[in-house]
């Protein structure tokens, strides 16, 4: 199984004291990251994270797309036995996304969902101050 460093309760930045995480928390916290990072930021990796400057930029993108293109990123994260569900609404200029998952952990398989459970901007309130002109998109 996966280890990375654990992420704070709001989900989105480290937990200070900072510390190591396995199983199925590293598992989900690697989801987030894949789900919130920018492609293209990420110098060890150009492929990882989503074109979401471009989805704020085209509201046309097809929801099928922005679909497909989640669950070929999440796809590649250590851990992840298999991508259940993922749903992306648009309402106006907002963008939610709800994906579900099945982890491994130990000799059991658990789904979780991701992003019904916060009210937050993605892909991150970094992006959002270095880039002012972003539409608002809710995960």
């Amino acid at each position: 199984m996966p280890t990375c460093l654990a992420l704070a309760a709001d989900g989105r930045s480290v937990a200070v004291p900072t510390r190591l995480i396995g199983g199925a928390d590293a598992t989900i916290a690697m989801c987030r990251m894949r789900l919130e990072s920018i492609r293209g930021d990420w110098s060890e990796d150009a492929s990882m994270g989503l074109p979401w400057p471009v989805w704020m930029g085209d509201i046309t993108t097809p929801l099928v797309v922005i679909e497909g293109e989640i669950r070929q990123q999440l796809l590649d994260v250590p851990g992840l036995v298999e991508v259940v569900d993922v749903t992306a609404l648009k309402d106006g200029d907002a963008l939610s996304i709800v994906v579900s998952i099945t982890v491994e952990e130990a000799a059991a398989l658990t789904t979780y969902r991701i992003g019904d459970d916060v009210d937050v901007d993605v892909p991150g309130a970094w992006y959002m101050v270095v880039d002012p002109t972003a539409r608002r998109i809710a995960s």
